[in-house]
């Protein structure tokens, strides 16, 4: 029962069974208000790291890495590759050099079939810019728009493209012209500035080295999420090496940055608590006479003081509340946003994913919300003890 007497008399001081009253109020609403705004951030910083990831994750395996690749691919009489493959695609690729009448660049071929072109995994993964994804003749190439400024060159136009091929021992250079029939970008310059495609037949009188080719696997969904799973599916294959081994270097940096940027927004929700030890100072100066008075006729100081620890904490639920629906909703308007900023020109937007796909994830999201929570509950332990500088006695001055 003495429970329900400090969260009954909380709600009363709050306000929440007793409408009426907003001007004494006001620093009740102000601590609610900065408990939300410090929240918004946090919210849409866990959906920009969790849909960045997601995004530059999808864009690297299906446009570089794939989930796995296998120097050889045979899955006759082997249940458990089968139950997880949906996709191989043949793939040889190499570093070469592109040059044109206006410039050069350094950059990844990659020979792949028609099928993989025009798969609709490709597609969903990039924009054409000018041309058509259209590689079926020898001399076909498709480029990025990156590489087609760097080289000042269009569709139909042509390039040299130059290999290294081992030849008797001696390192040989293989110049081959190409015609560009597709400008395209996957939305992410870092990848865009190392993607080429042409035929893999081309590819292979181009790049004698057999040690260049390799078979490209798409695993389903539930197998993505655990490479491990796929080595071992694939150990009977070959040499394997999976997306995550490939894209080591770019996780570290993901996982690093995610958790400064975690680590800057707690600090901003410690701070805004700080504004709940402020309020819970001024209620309990401002029912200084009913705490005198409760103590007189015998209500135990610790009902006293768990009802201005439950205001805290409902200050902070509030507060957390009203920011995560705030915050989910602004990061569903994101994408809008951000094309928005762009379209103002803010050209550091380039260097980002614009296209984010909707990934919230809602165990961070509630741990957001029970840390804020109990941070503000913590915060009414030094105005609390003003409490117990409260005597009875006190009342007779008033």
């Amino acid at each position: 029962m003495r429970f329900e007497g400090s969260f009954l008399w909380a709600t009363r001081i709050l306000g929440i069974r007793t409408p009426g009253k907003k001007g004494k109020r006001k620093h009740i609403i102000s601590s609610i208000i900065v408990i939300a705004c410090s929240v918004i951030p946090l919210i849409i910083a866990i959906f920009l790291a969790n849909s960045m990831t997601a995004g530059i994750t999808g864009k690297y395996i299906t446009l570089s890495s794939f989930h796995a690749q296998v120097q050889s691919f045979s899955s006759q009489d082997n249940g458990e590759i089968e139950s997880i493959i949906e996709e191989v695609f043949p793939v040889r690729e190499t570093f070469c050099l592109f040059y044109s009448e206006n410039g050069s660049y350094t950059t990844n071929v990659k020979g792949v079939s028609k099928d993989y072109i025009l798969s609709e995994r490709f597609s969903s993964e990039v924009e054409l810019i000018a041309g058509d994804l259209n590689i079926f003749d020898s001399a076909d190439i498709i480029i990025t728009s990156i590489i087609a400024e760097a080289l000042e060159v269009g569709i139909e136009d042509t390039i040299a493209v130059v290999t290294v091929t081992q030849q008797s021992g001696q390192a040989r250079i293989k110049p081959s012209i190409f015609h560009i029939t597709g400008i395209i970008e996957s939305g992410y310059q870092d990848l865009d500035g190392f993607l080429s495609f042409v035929d893999i037949e081309q590819a292979r009188r181009i790049m004698k080295d057999d040690a260049n080719e390799y078979y490209g696997v798409f695993v389903s969904s539930e197998a993505s999420e655990s490479p491990s799973r796929i080595k071992e599916a694939l150990s009977g294959q070959g040499y394997v090496i999976t997306w995550d081994e490939l894209n080591r270097s770019l996780y570290n940096n993901f996982k690093t940055s995610k958790l400064i940027l975690y680590i800057i927004m707690v600090l901003i929700i410690i701070i805004a608590t700080f504004n709940v030890s402020s309020t819970c100072i001024m209620l309990i100066q401002e029912k200084y006479l009913d705490i005198g008075l409760m103590k007189s006729i015998g209500v135990p100081k610790k009902t006293i003081e768990t009802t201005f620890t439950l205001i805290s904490f409902l200050i902070g639920a509030i507060g957390s509340l009203f920011g995560i629906v705030i915050g989910v909703f602004l990061s569903s308007q994101l994408n809008n946003i951000l094309q928005g900023l762009k379209s103002l020109g803010f050209s550091a937007l380039d260097f980002y994913l614009i296209e984010l796909p909707f990934v919230l994830n809602w165990e961070e999201i509630l741990l957001v919300g029970l840390l804020t929570t109990l941070l503000a509950g913590i915060s009414s332990i030094i105005p609390i003890k003003r409490i117990h500088r409260i005597l009875p006695i006190h009342m007779l001055n008033e």
